[in-house]
């Protein structure tokens, strides 16, 4: 346990270090002989933050999480799902869900966007969409969970845009635009302007030719310091003519 501890303070202070190939080294050895379930995580949390993440993944049978800080034991699934998603998409949807569904008091925006985002990505739908009702009903008021969730519906709207189910596009919409007063001063989403919600919005009156209230939108996104306001405008001029060649 002395050689133990020793792999452990120079894979730790390799890793601080940013000396990658000597961190991989003492932490994969470290990870093999370990049979502490918490340290064996902090081993592998070390060799996924070095891309090791076939190796942590292919040993998660054998690691038994139970006696584990669920808090600790949370972070380091959580940590494999993501690396996972990007290598392994299936194998990292599966893990994100049992994550969501096993630590249900470490539900991050975070968490929420990245596993509403691959039921997407896959296609599951309708699992997509009980992720965003699930944090609807436990947004709070924080601001970070708002804008998350802010996020999320742009994401779900975007994608219904795509499908052209243009009534839960724009409920999607509205939900994001109406969340986002919840605190009284508007809140953007951390990866998409509230803007955005209203500019499509607006695309989806004017395939339901109602023009006037899509004008109406877009001028106030024009008029606004947004980085989309050049894209409303553009879009003001296109309807315009629209609406001259109906005449």
């Amino acid at each position: 346990s002395e050689y133990k501890n020793i792999l452990k303070n120079l894979a730790s202070m390799y890793h601080e270090l940013g000396l990658k190939e000597a961190a991989v080294e003492t932490a994969s050895e470290w990870f093999q002989m370990e049979d502490n379930p918490e340290e064996k995580i902090e081993a592998g949390l070390i060799l996924l933050n070095n891309d090791k993440t076939e190796m942590v993944y292919s040993s998660l049978k054998n690691i038994d999480l139970s006696p584990v800080n669920r808090e600790k034991a949370h972070n380091f699934l959580y940590s494999l799902s993501k690396k996972l998603l990007d290598k392994n998409p299936p194998e990292g949807l599966s893990l994100i869900e049992q994550v969501y569904y096993q630590y249900p008091e470490y539900r991050t925006p975070e968490l929420r966007y990245s596993l509403s985002e691959a039921y997407i990505k896959t296609e599951r739908t309708t699992s997509a969409r009980r992720i965003i009702q699930d944090w609807e009903n436990e947004v709070g008021t924080s601001e970070e969970s708002v804008r998350g969730l802010i996020d999320a519906e742009i994401m779900w709207g975007d994608y219904m845009f795509e499908m052209k189910e243009w009534d839960t596009a724009s409920s999607a919409y509205k939900t994001a635009i109406q969340i986002s007063q919840i605190k009284g001063t508007p809140l953007q989403g951390v990866k998409y302007p509230i803007e955005w919600a209203k500019y499509q919005y607006a695309k989806i009156l004017v395939e339901k030719t109602n023009f006037e209230e899509a004008l109406k939108i877009l001028e106030e996104i024009a008029n606004s310091n947004s980085s989309i306001s050049s894209m409303a405008q553009l879009k003001i001029e296109q309807i315009k003519l629209e609406m001259l060649a109906m005449k």
